[in-house]
Parts: structure tokens; C-alpha cells; sequence
């Protein structure tokens, strides 16, 4: 599930250069990942 609010990201590398095409799916995955964390930590808290 894509959430577009999360779509745009900055891919900068730490050395200012654009980051590859592989970098930032990696990038997508892991930010998607900790979202996803973060939204099921506030569902637990909730309850």
C-alpha cells in the first residue's frame, strides 16, 4: 500500500549526489518500513 502523502522524499546522499535508481527503492523500502512500525506502535498505544 502506497501512502502519497510519503511520496516525495529528498535522495540526496550524505555527498550531495543524487542517489541510484536502486538506492532509492532501498530508501522507499526502509521508510515504508519504519512508517508502517510507527503507525502499528500508535494502534498499540491507542488501545
Amino acid at each position: 500500500m502506497k501512502r502519497p502523502i510519503f511520496r516525495y522524499r529528498p535522495y540526496k546522499s550524505f555527498y550531495g549526489k543524487e542517489l541510484s535508481h536502486t538506492e532509492k527503492e532501498h530508501f522507499d523500502r526502509v521508510l515504508d518500513l519504519i512508517i508502517e512500525m510507527a503507525i502499528k506502535q500508535m494502534n498499540e498505544d491507542g488501545k
